[in-house]
């Protein structure tokens, strides 16, 4: 999905600024599917060892509920 999104920007012709929002989207898109594949406590041990900035963004972007509890998360994440 993220070479799909890359190359569809790369595709619109957009600014070097949007590029790089678009890579940064997708970086924080592939660490949150890797850390969402992990079990509880390896996801966070993986977690503690990011940045404060990128725990943040993620948090931000992604929440930090389990979507087992809260479905609900999940599908506001596929809406966008």
């Amino acid at each position: 999905m993220a070479d799909n999104i890359s190359s569809a920007a790369f595709a619109a012709k957009l600014a070097a600024e949007d590029l790089k929002r678009v890579e940064a989207y997708n970086k924080s898109l592939k660490a949150h599917k890797q850390l969402s594949n992990l079990p509880p406590d390896l996801a966070k041990k993986q977690y503690s060892k990011l940045t404060p900035a990128q725990q943040t963004s993620l948090v931000q972007q992604y929440g930090n509920e389990d979507p087992v509890d809260k479905p609900d998360q999940v599908v506001k994440l596929l809406a966008h």
